[in-house]
């Protein structure tokens, strides 16, 4: 089951990500690593169904919205996690896990899988 992505912005990550009652999974990309090997966007979106009610999953320009890439950088910081794309995972408006580039070489579904289910 398929299902679409909701794109976040910095006037809408606190509602969205922040206040959200289940985690919320945040792909973190820009423009420059789109349809490169290391976007898996579009994979999320086919796999997005499968934590329907559980995870909500969204995607953020961080190119596009600087408020909230300065409180990224924090964060990958403390992660030490440097690289873009990521997936951030947040529980309870609190960050617990971030993955960023070089991901595993894994299908879509497993990687989204095996990340959410060892950080819930």
């Amino acid at each position: 089951m398929a299902s679409s992505i909701q794109d976040v912005t910095d006037a809408t990550f606190e509602t969205a990500v922040l206040q959200a009652e289940n985690p919320v999974l945040v792909y973190c990309w820009v423009p420059e690593v789109a349809g490169s090997p290391w976007d898996i966007g579009p994979a999320l979106a086919q796999v997005s169904g499968m934590f329907q009610g559980n995870v909500t999953i969204v995607r953020m320009d961080l190119g596009a919205n600087p408020m909230t890439r300065d409180a990224y950088d924090q964060m990958r910081d403390a992660y030490n996690q440097h690289r873009l794309p990521a997936m951030v995972l947040f529980k309870q408006g609190v960050p617990v896990a971030v993955q960023a580039q070089p991901m595993p070489l894994l299908p879509p579904e497993a990687l989204v899988s095996m990340f959410v289910g060892r950080n819930l």
